[in-house]
């Protein structure tokens, strides 16, 4: 895209500026005629567009959390650089845009690429498991070691207990995130609560994907029985 468009698109606007300036949240009466409360926030077309006008082309509000919301018209958003943020996760995001002329106009060639700057999963997380005739419940409670380093408990709660066959059973493992891929890849440390009988692959390497846009985990735990967890509330 080209530099000037960019530039001109950065420009801070009044509601920024004030954002900039210690203000918390944006100002809804740019956007609706109605915001009672949070699940009535819907962004009327007559407060964007010009009288007589179906498109209208203005940067995002930045710098401040946009709240969840409705639209009366159809909205498309293109992002052309700057940070996208989830709870817990950031990403850097550069796109490019290239357009070509032939005749007219040609729709626009467009490539990004997203980069994970930063990302939390401390805590706990639960779940279930299942295996071969052995399901349960699943608890792992992550601690950030490093920049990509990371180690957890992981506690396993089977639905039924056999004495000396399937029993409760907690352990520790260690290893790494890879921001790419976004597989955590921990070996399996010291048991904390050993069951009486345990098998020899019963304590096994924690093998873990974090799905980003729904923020939950499904992977492979104890004795390679395959879980799924979400944040703890």
């Amino acid at each position: 895209m080209q530099e000037e468009l960019l530039n001109k698109l950065r420009q801070v606007t009044e509601e920024e500026r004030l954002i900039l300036q210690g203000a918390s949240q944006i100002q809804s009466n740019l956007y609706t005629t109605q915001f009672a409360k949070p699940s009535d926030f819907t962004i009327d077309s007559k407060k964007l567009l010009e009288k007589g006008c179906l498109i209208e082309v203005r940067p995002h509000t930045r710098f401040v959390h946009f709240p969840r919301h409705r639209h009366n018209y159809v909205e498309l958003i293109y992002m052309c650089s700057g940070t996208i943020e989830r709870e817990n996760v950031q990403f850097d995001l550069e796109a490019q845009f290239e357009y070509t002329y032939e005749g007219g106009w040609n729709d626009p060639m467009v490539s990004a690429k997203a980069d994970l700057t930063s990302i939390d999963i401390s805590g706990k997380w639960t779940g279930t498991y299942v295996g071969a005739g052995d399901n349960g419940r699943v608890e792992l409670d992550f601690t950030k070691e490093g920049e990509n380093e990371w180690s957890v408990i992981y506690s396993y709660y089977p639905d039924e207990i056999l004495e000396g066959i399937i029993e409760n059973g907690s352990y520790t493992a260690r290893g790494t995130f890879d921001p790419e891929s976004m597989h955590f890849n921990l070996t399996a440390g010291d048991w904390i609560l050993k069951p009486s009988n345990p098998l020899s692959i019963e304590k096994s390497d924690v093998l873990i994907y974090y799905y980003v846009g729904s923020d939950m985990m499904e992977g492979l735990g104890q004795s390679e029985n395959v879980f799924k967890v979400t944040r703890a509330e």
